[in-house]
């Protein structure tokens, strides 16, 4: 079974994007009016996309459930679910004399799947693609409809919700195209934390890379995605995320004095962690020579793709850069093992919780945070193919001026 990313086939999109304009307040806040959008064309990477596992209605769920007598083989899952949200469920079935699947959306979260919305699908590529519309409740009574796609290939569904918003921050006269979309199906109100993600575009090409590890004209491109709770630069000028309402009608960008964020131009947080053998190891460059750190784990099939790969740039340029590798895991002994038989050549140290978190909160592995040799980020990556542009990076930090 192929990677639903691989069947529809990668390729860079321009988003629409709404005419609404910024204001900055006497405090240079920025206020950026967010006009809806939708993305619903199931090609390229497909932001928010995730798989939903069917399993059979419990028999202890049997009564609650409303079926049509006919329906046969029912399972059921969620396509919504998070926490002080109303949940929306899916139900599959077949009939007899037929083994094609049928799709019916609980748009209503009552369980009374006789008056869902039964899906239709279309064939686009290798992927059958049904749209809808479903209304969603939260906790605090706050409601919203969101557009979704259910989509399935061979025995693997996934759905996403396809709505986006879109607008303007205008500093001086430079404008940054805004977006900002559920970066999962779970999470269908907008809000500052890790559930949201905001792309800008830095660099005014009319493009939102969302790749971390591109090259263009052979130079590396960051990812223009803005996280949650990280400073970031604007004209020269540090901001961060102050607020967006659930809705997702206006986001707040706030100036910030934080010199401290894994993000390029900035100080990286505190580091510490212990090596195998139990000693500490900080970022201390007394060597004054960019540090590479790399997040892994043992169980990721990406780090081990390109491990190999960074043993050789480390055999070839040890004398230019330290490389310091830490694990997911926290166990010396697994760790130790593993690497018995799959060397990595960097300094390797095991899983410091906090460190981990203020790195890497969204836990991907492998990611690379590059500092240059005055301990400033200068490039972070990640990915199986992250190899060239860490290369590109470490050649432009090479015959730039100390």
């Amino acid at each position: 079974m192929k990677c639903l990313a691989l069947i529809l086939g990668l390729v860079s999109c321009v988003p629409f994007l709404a005419g609404a304009q910024s204001r900055a307040d006497s405090v240079r806040r920025i206020v950026i009016p967010l006009e809806r959008a939708v993305d619903d064309q199931p090609t390229g990477a497909l932001s928010g996309q995730t798989n939903i596992f069917f399993a059979p209605v419990p028999e202890s769920g049997v009564d609650s459930v409303r079926m049509a007598k006919e329906w046969m083989r029912p399972e059921i899952a969620d396509v919504i679910d998070q926490a002080g949200v109303q949940k929306v469920r899916v139900l599959r079935y077949t009939v007899e004399g037929d083994t094609t699947r049928r799709y019916v959306l609980d748009t209503a979260g009552t369980l009374d799947f006789t008056k869902g919305l039964a899906l239709t699908f279309e064939r686009i590529g290798e992927v059958m693609v049904a749209r809808a519309s479903v209304r969603v409740r939260a906790a605090s009574g706050q409601e919203v409809t969101v557009p979704i796609q259910v989509m399935y290939a061979g025995k693997y569904t996934y759905a996403r919700i396809t709505e986006m918003r879109t607008g303007y921050a205008e500093i001086g006269n430079r404008k940054y195209a805004v977006r900002v979309q559920p970066r999962s199906r779970g999470h269908p109100f907008y809000a500052n934390t890790i559930g949201t993600r905001f792309l800008i575009d830095l660099d005014s090409d009319g493009v939102f890379s969302t790749a971390t590890s591109r090259l263009v004209n052979g130079r590396p491109v960051a990812s223009e995605e803005a996280e949650a709770e990280t400073p970031f630069a604007l004209s020269g000028v540090y901001y961060d995320i102050e607020s967006i309402d659930p809705l997702g009608s206006k986001l707040v960008l706030r100036p910030t004095t934080s010199s401290t964020a894994v993000a390029a131009g900035f100080k990286p947080p505190q580091f510490v962690a212990l090596d195998l053998a139990g000693r500490t190891v900080t970022l201390s460059n007394s060597q004054q020579k960019p540090i590479l750190l790399e997040f892994w784990s043992t169980e990721c099939p990406y780090s081990e793709a390109i491990r190999e790969s960074l043993n050789a740039l480390y055999s070839s340029r040890s004398e230019e850069f330290a490389w310091i590798a830490m694990s997911r895991e926290t166990s010396g002994a697994t760790v130790g093992e593993f690497l018995r038989s799959k060397p990595r050549l960097a300094q390797v140290v095991l899983a410091d919780s906090a460190t981990w978190k203020r790195f890497n909160p969204k836990t991907v592995t492998p990611l690379f945070v590059l500092l240059d040799s005055q301990g400033t980020i200068a490039y972070v990556t990640s990915g199986a193919d992250a190899l060239p542009a860490i290369v590109a990076k470490l050649d432009e930090l090479r015959v730039a001026p100390r």
